[in-house]
């Protein structure tokens, strides 16, 4: 559950209170209380294919 907050962040209208205080009057209803991080998730691809030939390309590097 903290993981799909820490990935995808927290919206002001998310919250389960109304945000006021130090920097709510500041934030638009979607504006992002907590900010996604970036790069959670970095896909890669072992394969690559040129014209008619593949080259695999080992995972470690």
């Amino acid at each position: 559950m903290l993981a799909d907050y820490l990935i995808g962040g927290i919206a002001k209208y998310e919250l389960p209170f109304e945000a006021r205080e130090l920097f709510g009057g500041y934030l638009d209803r979607s504006d992002f209380v907590l900010p996604p991080l970036p790069n959670s998730l970095f896909l890669r691809d072992p394969s690559s294919w040129i014209y008619q030939g593949v080259t695999l390309n080992p995972m470690f590097w």
